[in-house]
């Protein structure tokens, strides 16, 4: 339903005066002009301007009441006043054919600041995809990320590998027997996927933004400024700017040095020693120090009231190499046990433990190098 009031209440009239901007230039007649007053939806007085015009097209006279595509009526009957003043009853004024719809007319085809009003429903459509994410999630987990095997394949396969509970176990990941030999990790993220998520987010709210930065500045160009929609807009305006900021930031990162990380296994029984090789492409010497860690990581999600809360805290957070030494920074290895008495891998509807590997490389006055790789963590082998 938010969609649908988003459509109607803001696409339509914004897609509307895009056309609009085609339409021919015609010398109109004004017939009538006055500010209309209604009894609003709480009882008080709202207004709206009423101007009725006539104009000569293709051979004919026609006559038209449309004064803006999103008319908005309201309580600041000065604005309107204002705005009414600019036609008086008698006097010619310039209104806006459609050439394929002669009795279409408007005699203000531009934006509008109530059309800012016809944002007001996306707040039900976040409410919405929020809350069907919610749900498929936890479909998703409920259906079988609880109780998924942790090895699919054959018995044979589970004897041969040794390393296996060899039950299904639930909130184990599932794993296969490539995860047990040596593997070149991929990250989390990479520098590229999280700069076009940035120029995706920048574009979609600096576009929604500069109409109503268009509105205002032309309100203050006019004489008439809009004081409420210049200030309302401002934190927005701020914002955006905050997101060019970072488009900048995730672009310069892309030519960043890139580490090419190597394990001996992507899947690692709790208590095992896991052997880590890395090499960095790229202008190494750049980087002032480079540290490697490894990091488990829980996260609960809990209700409070009718909000869903989720905490994460570290319960294991160790530097595994840390050195400013250019040849070892560039390439290098190293040998890690992973502590018997921590936590597994481990995803349910409302727990989750993950481990990864981090790789920060400080760059001066630059964005720093900064990686995750996941790796998957399993319980000590039943004896």
């Amino acid at each position: 339903m938010g969609s649908v009031f988003f459509y109607f209440f803001f696409i339509s009239s914004f897609l509307k005066v895009r056309e609009a901007a085609a339409w021919e230039e015609v010398t109109c007649t004004i017939i009538s002009s006055d500010v209309g007053s209604y009894r609003g939806s709480e009882g008080g007085t709202v207004y709206a301007p009423e101007i009725e015009y006539e104009y000569e097209y293709a051979g004919r006279t026609w006559r038209s009441d449309k004064v803006r595509f999103f008319g908005m009526r309201s309580s600041n009957r000065t604005s309107h006043a204002n705005f009414v003043a600019r036609f008086p009853e008698g006097s010619a004024a310039v209104c806006y054919v459609n050439p394929a719809n002669p009795s279409e007319a408007v005699l203000d085809r531009g934006y509008s600041a109530s059309m800012f009003f016809g944002l007001i429903p996306l707040v039900f459509v976040g409410v919405g995809v929020g809350g069907m994410t919610y749900a498929v999630r936890g479909m998703r987990n409920a259906k079988g990320k609880d109780f998924s095997p942790v090895f699919k394949g054959s018995e044979q396969d589970r004897g041969s590998m040794g390393r296996l509970t060899g039950e299904a176990v639930p909130g184990l990941p599932a794993v296969d027997e490539a995860d047990f030999q040596e593997s070149r990790l991929k990250p989390s993220q990479t520098a590229l996927a999280t700069c076009l998520a940035m120029v995706g987010v920048s574009i979609f709210w600096n576009g929604l933004v500069s109409v109503f930065v268009t509105i205002a500045a032309r309100s203050w160009m006019d004489g008439d400024p809009e004081y409420f929609l210049t200030f309302f807009i401002i934190p927005f305006v701020l914002v955006g700017i905050g997101l060019i900021g970072g488009v900048f930031y995730f672009l310069l990162a892309l030519f960043n040095p890139r580490p090419d990380v190597t394990v001996s296994a992507r899947a690692i029984q709790l208590g095992e020693k896991l052997r880590i090789k890395w090499i960095v492409n790229g202008r190494t010497g750049r980087m002032e120090w480079v540290r490697i860690s490894l990091e488990g990581t829980e996260s609960a999600t809990y209700r409070v009231g009718t909000r869903s809360t989720t905490d994460t805290s570290n319960f294991l957070s160790e530097t595994l190499f840390e050195s400013s030494d250019r040849f070892a920074m560039a390439e290098g290895n190293l040998e890690v046990t992973i502590p018997a008495d921590t936590m597994h891998s481990f995803e349910a509807h409302n727990n989750k433990i993950t481990w990864e590997l981090r790789f920060h490389g400080k760059i001066s006055t630059w964005p720093d190098v900064k990686q995750s790789y996941p790796i998957t963590v399993l319980p000590r082998k039943i004896a």
